[in-house]
């Protein structure tokens, strides 16, 4: 009995194993069916490219022309810096034409990276624009194109680095928004970062402008205030000694990297250093170093002991890296084994003999993915660390990074604040994002770093506080960068020797204030690092309205990037909620009229904001 009952279970198995392969099958050649269907026409061939450096192509109408006579040949996806326009950052346009043999279907222009922002012209006439770096976007082209030939011209903006159509572009017929932006890594999930990576409040440290010493010692008397302030890690930009062939500026660029196993002089000793990392620790804050994996200074010794570990050129010289302009600088090449090896066991020393708790990683995507993977995997055997790329790339968050930089957040709210877009460019994003990056992919969103404009002087003091609530509110990390707590409006070169006017701001406990108020909310209410985001619907033009939650806190922020605001009826913004819940947590250039326990209006000033908070 027992026998035939394993023979029956058996047989049972082999056919549901069966019924699941055929169904598979089946799927598969039907989702296969259906993608075959659509139409998709490349458009990464047959570019030609024209310089704007007086920003006079719009109003001379080049997009009506086919092609201008002067137009050269340039190839996408690519920066044009590679080889039509070495160092030039500005206006450029790209030109090309199509045929479309059936027009009368649904069809989307999907661009998956421009750099940095790009308006768009079809058959002569301006479409569309999208301002940003570094995401996917979108236009919906049905019925906009003719049955032949069509042209299209895209003016690209770029403001610094890289510029032009970087990553494919395309024409292909579509049913739903994700089928266009959706990528593999979109279903997977991110690596399981530690918690004090999530929770962390990310304070960036250029040690030569942070204090009038310009070093360890003067961050290491600072350790107190940071605390207080809010944040919990520490990011130095490059300690390493400072290469001078070729140098730019005064004192050159911190990455222009002399020597990977050094210290720059000017900011003391190993000692020092150790001992700002234990003070560090002591008071429950972690410490990050920022590595220069990409290239080294012309002096660097490993240029003469290693020089087979460079870019070269056609000429067999080494060269600065391709489509830039930093000519202080030397490539390096990851086609080498031994260069791989070298920086593992490097970055490995800074955290056996310092105790370092991990590192930012400048340009990492000039890096290869695959080495990023194999480190990272090596350096937890030393330590649990944090691993945060300047870099987008949604992969980067499977084995390689704990976070990345949001540069579209970033240009975004940017955009927001300064009235040239509408919050409902954030959502759009935020959704993007969903389509692109894997799940709880943790982003560092910042309203400034040392590769930006001060908020405060690019805007002004009421705009650098809106866009500081912004970033600090919406998912992703909280990151501020020195300075900015105390509102200064000059960036810090690079190159040369700033200090911070700490003591001569006048407003400075203003920005302060906000500053330790929301890392405090940050730490108090778990939503903001765990919650939802939930867009509330309002109809004003310029009014942020959002909410996070989880099932132990809530907060509500309210941002009016648009005109002042009279007389918003929360109760309707709101609807569900019993307003006598929640208490304000924050409020500026805003006024609340309450007409009973469950009914309230606000007044908004441009620029105003308020955040409302609860708690189980």
């Amino acid at each position: 009995m027992g026998k035939i009952n394993r023979l029956n279970m058996n047989s049972c198995k082999c056919f549901h194993v069966l019924c699941f392969v055929l169904l598979f099958y089946f799927a598969f050649a039907s989702a296969s069916n259906a993608q075959e269907s659509y139409m998709k026409i490349d458009l990464n061939k047959g570019w030609k490219f024209k310089i704007d450096t007086l920003k006079e192509g719009a109003d001379k109408k080049w997009y009506e022309k086919d092609v201008p006579e002067d137009a050269i040949d340039i190839k996408v996806p690519g920066f044009w810096e590679e080889k039509a326009a070495p160092g030039y950052d500005g206006w450029g346009w790209y030109f090309n034409s199509f045929e479309i043999s059936d027009p009368d279907q649904k069809l989307a222009l999907v661009f998956n990276g421009v750099d940095d922002d790009a308006e768009v012209y079809i058959n002569g006439k301006w479409f569309g624009s999208h301002k940003g770096y570094s995401e996917g976007f979108y236009f919906d082209v049905s019925n906009k194109f003719k049955k032949g030939i069509n042209t299209i011209a895209v003016l690209v903006n770029d403001y610094s680095g890289g510029g032009g159509i970087y990553k494919p572009v395309f024409i292909r017929s579509y049913q739903n928004e994700e089928d266009l932006l959706i990528t593999p890594f979109a279903k997977m999930q991110s690596l399981v970062s530690p918690k004090w990576v999530k929770e962390g409040i990310i304070y960036e440290i250029y040690v030569r402008s942070f204090t009038k010493e310009g070093n360890f010692k003067g961050v290491t008397k600072r350790l107190d205030e940071l605390k207080d302030l809010g944040a919990t890690i520490l990011w130095l930009m490059p300690i390493y000694p400072v290469g001078q062939l070729n140098k730019k500026g005064e004192l050159g660029s911190p990455y222009a990297v002399k020597d990977y196993y050094g210290i720059n002089h000017e900011f003391g000793t190993g000692d020092d250093l150790k001992e700002l990392i234990t003070e560090a620790h002591k008071r429950g804050m972690k410490l990050i170093l920022d590595v220069v994996l990409n290239h080294t200074s012309w002096d660097n010794e490993l240029i003469k002991t290693h020089p087979d570990w460079y870019t070269k050129n056609d000429k067999g010289e080494i060269t600065y890296p391709i489509g830039t302009d930093w000519s202080d600088v030397a490539d390096l090449n990851y086609d080498s084994k031994e260069l791989r090896n070298y920086m593992k066991e490097m970055l490995a020393h800074w955290i056996k003999e310092y105790d370092v708790d991990g590192f930012r990683c400048d340009v990492a995507e000039l890096v290869p993915t695959d080495f990023w993977e194999e480190t990272h995997e090596y350096l937890l055997k030393q330590k649990e660390i944090m691993m945060l790329a300047e870099g987008t790339l949604p992969e980067y968050h499977i084995k390689s990074f704990d976070m990345t930089y949001a540069w579209n957040t970033y240009d975004v709210i940017k955009n927001i604040v300064d009235g040239k877009q509408t919050p409902e460019a954030f959502y759009s994003l935020l959704k993007n994002e969903s389509y692109s990056f894997p799940q709880n992919s943790l982003r560092m969103r910042f309203s400034e770093n040392h590769d930006k404009d001060r908020a405060v002087g690019y805007f002004g003091k009421d705009e650098a506080k809106a866009f500081a609530v912004i970033m600090n509110t919406i998912p992703g990390a909280a990151m501020i960068y020195n300075g900015m707590e105390a509102g200064d409006s000059v960036k810090p070169s690079l190159f040369d020797k700033y200090d911070i006017p700490w003591d001569k701001i006048s407003y400075a406990d203003e920005f302060r204030n906000l500053y330790k108020s929301l890392f405090s909310l940050r730490k108090e209410n778990s939503a903001i690092v765990y919650g939802s985001f939930e867009k509330i619907e309002n109809s004003e033009k310029g009014l942020m309205t959002f909410g996070r939650r989880n099932n132990t806190d809530e907060i509500i922020v309210f941002v009016n990037c648009g005109e002042k605001i009279k007389g918003l009826n929360l109760k309707e913004l709101v609807k569900g909620k019993n307003l006598s819940d929640y208490r304000t947590f924050i409020a500026e250039k805003t006024s609340i009229q309450k007409e009973d326990n469950n009914t309230a209006n606000v007044n908004l000033d441009k620029y105003g904001y308020i955040i409302f908070t609860k708690s189980k």
